[in-house]
């Protein structure tokens, strides 16, 4: 860092080029949006019981990411991948990306592959290990071209998403994301999507809600999923959503 009387300067982060880039291409892609809210109340009890008959302690967001994860594989074809040559392609291995804060507090955009094969544990255990890296690991060619002008960068990005191979090799096929805080607002976040499809968690609030004609204090999480507007329309999108809230409220009995 260098600094003088009327300002400092940092250096700006590879993956912060990286989210620069990322950004600028989500902007660019069609999507539909979906935003609605899941009582958490009973599900956060329920993680906790199984945590205690487990010995293995798993968060919420986990418990989320797992039943996306599994409602994917239950509706591939939201995955789909449009090539160049107008054909759609549904691959069977879900690779899910999901920026990871690393120990010096910046984020790894970690792709999880073949994530539909693996356990909840198994997703813990590769994230948590993929927490204890200090910096984002990229390849010598990756560091390289973040730098290159902006032209290059938009002919080589333009080659790998309409190629549906090097899209998942490099992206994923799927996204998942964070912002789980507490606040005194419920806070919906809208992402800049570059996969077929995503999901989004918001802030959680405390909210008062009436049942059977009494006041109880429940906690509410927003949500947002989203889908590529070329592959999916907004049909797709409502069924996912049921699916995936149904899956919440059951895939926790029969872990």
């Amino acid at each position: 860092m260098t600094q003088n009387k009327r300002y400092q300067t940092t250096p700006y982060l590879y993956e912060r080029i990286l989210m620069q880039d990322i950004s600028n291409i989500g902007l660019k892609t069609p999507s539909v949006f979906s935003f609605w809210e899941l009582d958490i109340t009973d599900i956060r009890q329920k993680v906790r019981e199984l945590e205690k008959k487990n010995g293995v302690k798993i968060s919420l967001t986990i418990y989320l990411l797992y039943c996306f994860i599994q409602t994917i594989n239950q509706q591939k074809h939201t995955q789909g991948i449009k090539s160049w040559w107008n054909k759609k392609y549904v691959y069977n291995d879900i690779d899910l990306c999901i920026p990871i804060e690393l120990s010096n507090k910046t984020l790894d955009p970690k792709i999880i592959r073949r994530a539909n094969y693996k356990s909840i544990f198994e997703l813990r255990k590769e994230i948590l290990n993929t927490k204890k890296n200090k910096k984002v690991k990229l390849a010598y060619w990756q560091k390289c071209f973040l730098y290159f002008p902006g032209f290059l960068k938009k002919i080589g990005y333009s080659i790998v998403l309409s190629t549906p191979l090097f899209r998942k090799h490099i992206f994923g096929t799927a996204y998942f994301s964070s912002l789980y805080l507490r606040s005194s607002v419920s806070i919906s976040y809208q992402p800049i999507p570059l996969h077929p499809i995503g999901m989004l968690l918001g802030s959680i609030e405390k909210r008062e809600v009436i049942e059977n004609g009494k006041i109880s204090i429940r906690e509410i999480m927003p949500i947002t999923n989203s889908m590529d507007h070329r592959i999916n329309d907004g049909v797709c999108v409502h069924h996912f959503v049921n699916s995936l809230h149904k899956n919440i409220k059951e895939l926790i009995l029969h872990l």
